[in-house]
């Protein structure tokens, strides 16, 4: 496997599966894993929070493109120390911005299954199993989710009422839909510190276990 696409799929690993706002497993500051607001109103919040942890996990990633899907399964190592940013304008706006450090990540077994899809019949199929480890230092990311208050009216309520009223939107209906919420990985902000004098490291050689084409 690359090393561009380990490590892309890390990064995938860090936006969806370390990264959880307010569910600390470790030690946080404040110590109620709830930032400290040095401003919260109806106008405007703003407030901070330090977390720290490491311990062991298994972590399920699944990617789909035009050309195929990809699976994997890992069991890795990991340490972490996460920077949460919590902000939001007029009771309107909310976000979190997430600036996490990875000092080390083991991953003694990653194990990944991928086919490709038939497209016509002048393609063939093909699925490859495969396992290898990695092991990262010092991984910067930066991350952050975004959401807005949103209005949502059924024409359920105009049928039911019989009346057109309904169409007329009313404070209550202004909220936060969780569908809407963005949860992005700031490519610019990505750095590997060590890369340059360690590189990205493997415990065992990558093993092709399986490469089928039909």
């Amino acid at each position: 496997m690359s090393k561009q696409l380990s490590l892309i799929l890390f990064s995938q690993y860090l936006l969806f599966s370390q990264i959880q706002a307010y569910n600390s497993l470790g030690w946080s500051l404040p110590s109620n894993s709830q930032p400290f607001y040095l401003v919260n109103n109806m106008y405007l919040k703003f407030g901070m929070m330090l977390e720290a942890d490491a311990g062991y996990e298994t972590v399920y990633q699944a990617s789909s493109s035009f050309e195929g899907n990809e699976e994997s399964y890992t069991f890795q190592i990991y340490s972490t120390i996460k920077l949460v940013l919590d902000y939001g304008f007029l009771s309107f706006y909310q976000g979190q911005f997430y600036f996490n450090v990875e000092p080390l990540v083991i991953q003694p077994y990653v194990q990944t299954i991928s086919w490709t899809r038939v497209l016509d019949d002048a393609q063939d199929f093909k699925i490859n199993l495969n396992a290898y480890s990695l092991i990262y230092y010092m991984y910067l990311t930066a991350h952050y989710k975004e959401n807005a208050k949103v209005i949502k009216k059924s024409m359920r309520g105009i049928v039911q009422d019989q009346s057109t009223q309904q169409l007329i939107p009313k404070t209550r209906d202004l909220k936060i839909d969780p569908d809407y919420q963005t949860n992005q990985l700031d490519y610019f902000l990505k750095v590997d510190l060590l890369d340059e004098i360690f590189g990205t490291q493997t415990i065992w050689p990558y093993l092709q276990l399986l490469d089928v084409t039909i």
